[in-house]
């Protein structure tokens, strides 16, 4: 009976043991690095997983004395508890930061657990630690783990392409790598750093989403923070500034609450992407178009007008268009060539263009009104476009197909009787006959006395009053028009300093176009008040020289031209930062005033 009872045990406790152990149970031990520098930091992290139908009990977690090293930070404990396919698996981490002591090649012994009463050991590691130096790391790499080892986390930025040429789309991806989803709250990342050399949008994404992940062989959470899209505006050497940023993570204090849950606390890390280097590569200048405006990605071009038959005087619509994926916004619309009796007014631009990873994809077109003046039959020669295509390394042309306008009535401009004209002959004036008779000079009357008006003192007292009147009003009207342009001056003063109001207003929404819009019109209000110029007769040349003969400084000309280029420029530009906007504004106002002060 008893040696029943001891193969009963025996049994029994087998059966625990193999359904504790017969669960996909783990153990392992891992390092960030198996070859350091003397001075470096490694981490070491001690791994237990178990797949199981039941929460067992693990204990008497045993470190190994770690010999050549101290410990810098840990043990870091994580537990974890996962239901997954109808699998429960139970977990726990423990992480040491150490500092190796000396060089050589160091064992760092198996650390053990006991589950369930039952000990398991992980497999000792080999760390090799080389003298003080050069690490073998990239700089990348070596800027990441100097920083974020002791957390494992690494701030990226990953680019599409590093040798892009001058005008090409790249995208830009900023990426933080995690070993564990540790995030104590919502990320919030800094604004964008500045491109230099480059144009640049950002991309809009959707809420921060965790994924997995292997980077540099290790397995990592990854999560896509921003991208933006990138145009280099010359070819060279192009330095992307660091983007940094801290990170709220939560880590273990080795406590546990009530439910047995790892109780944790909030601390802040600071990463950043370091600085990225770019060799724009510069376009070819064999094969290339005399007319090449910057076009580079992949186009198509389209011409289009609302009809080819009208009256003389009626008007028609031609429409240029360019389409497809590329600089979209960075180049100019070839303009159509028009017979010299077609009147071609300036045209309107339009934008329709998203922003994508892929880059700028959507089309921009340029909308002119052509009148007739003559009737007749008119050739709008074909229009062409010129731009490079990155992919195929080669110039491109596209040509559209050329029209034929009739201008079915109307004038003739060689005047064959369809002119409208308006002739009176004139008629001879005929002398019908004589009815005048001779009158007899004396008849015997005497004269009745009367004063005559005519030559008397008042006659010529009247007689000066028209004369005093128009020189009063010579003497008086320039005054009234000298006051009248004045006020018309001031008026127009007021009105330049009205939109720089309103720019500041477009400043503070975000509204990029309409900011620099409104920039350009309160300069562009102020010199046409102030030089008493048209706006029609403003020009970068005749404002140049206008300012000149009225003494103006030059370094006052010279930041009027560059708030006038960089406002013209940026327009269309979407992606610009706010200090950048800012910066314009307050010099746009500090133009303005010297203008104000050396124009008087």
């Amino acid at each position: 009976m008893k040696a029943f009872c001891r193969i009963s045990l025996t049994i029994l406790i087998a059966f625990c043991v193999c359904r504790a152990f017969g669960q996909a149970a783990s153990f392992k031990a891992s390092v960030s690095q198996t070859e350091i520098h003397q001075g470096e930091r490694v981490r070491v992290t001690f791994d237990f997983q178990l797949q199981s139908d039941y929460k067992v009990r693990i204990s008497d977690f045993k470190p190994p004395p770690f010999k050549g090293f101290q410990r810098y930070a840990g043990p870091i404990q994580q537990t974890s508890f996962r239901f997954e396919n109808g699998k429960q698996t139970q977990g726990v981490q423990y992480s040491y930061i150490l500092v190796p002591e000396g060089t050589g090649i160091h064992t760092i012994g198996p650390a053990s657990i006991k589950l369930e009463g039952e000990v398991m050991q992980t497999e000792p590691l080999q760390i090799v630690v080389k003298a003080a130096g050069a690490s073998d790391r990239d700089s990348e790499s070596a800027d990441s783990d100097e920083t974020n080892l002791d957390r494992d986390i690494h701030f990226v930025l990953a680019l599409s392409d590093k040798n892009p040429y001058a005008g090409q789309s790249i995208t830009g991806t900023y990426i933080l790598y995690m070993r564990r989803r540790n995030l104590y709250n919502a990320l919030k990342p800094t604004d964008f750093p500045k491109f230099p050399g480059f144009w640049n949008q950002e991309v809009k994404l959707g809420d921060i989403k965790y994924k997995q992940t292997t980077w540099r062989g290790k397995d990592y959470y990854e999560i896509v923070l921003r991208k933006v899209v990138l145009i280099p505006q010359k070819a060279g050497r192009l330095v992307i500034d660091p983007f940094e940023m801290e990170v709220p993570i939560a880590v273990a204090t080795g406590e546990y609450d009530f439910f047995g849950r790892s109780i944790t606390r909030s601390e802040t890390t600071k990463v950043s992407t370091g600085s990225q280097v770019v060799h724009a590569k510069p376009l070819p200048s064999a094969g290339k178009p005399p007319n090449f405006s910057g076009a580079v990605g992949r186009f198509k071009l389209g011409v289009e007008l609302d009809k080819t038959a009208l009256k003389a005087g009626e008007s028609l619509a031609l429409r240029v268009q360019v389409s497809g994926r590329g600089n979209l916004k960075l180049f100019d619309l070839p303009k159509p060539a028009v017979p010299a009796d077609l009147e071609r007014y300036e045209p309107k631009h339009s934008v329709s263009v998203k922003t994508t990873t892929g880059g700028l994809v959507g089309k921009v077109a340029d909308d002119y009104v052509l009148v007739p003046r003559y009737r007749g039959t008119y050739t709008l020669p074909p229009v062409v476009f010129d731009y490079f295509d990155p992919v195929d390394r080669k110039y491109k042309t596209s040509t559209s197909k050329a029209y034929a306008v009739r201008v079915t009535q109307g004038e003739s401009k060689d005047g064959d009787g369809q002119r409208p004209t308006a002739s009176a002959s004139k008629q001879e004036v005929k002398v019908l006959g004589a009815d005048i008779r001779y009158i007899k000079p004396a008849g015997g009357l005497a004269p009745i006395e009367k004063k005559v008006f005519f030559g008397s003192k008042w006659y010529d007292g009247l007689l000066c009053i028209p004369l005093v009147l128009i020189g009063l009003i010579a003497c008086f009207g320039k005054r009234l028009v000298h006051r009248g342009s004045v006020d018309g001056v001031k008026m127009r003063r007021k009105q330049a300093y009205k939109r720089l109001s309103q720019a500041r207003k477009m400043l503070k929404k975000g509204d990029n176009q309409a900011f620099y819009a409104e920039i350009e019109r309160a300069l562009l209000s102020f010199i046409s008040a102030a030089l008493r110029m048209d706006k029609s007769q403003l020009s970068q040349a005749s404002i140049r020289e206008a300012l000149a003969a009225r003494n103006v400084s030059q370094e006052t000309v010279v930041d009027l031209t560059q708030v006038l280029d960089q406002s013209q420029f940026e327009r269309y530009t979407a992606a610009v930062s706010a200090p950048g906007m800012r910066e314009l504004y307050e010099k746009a106002v500090a133009v303005i005033t010297r203008l104000n002060r050396e124009l008087r």
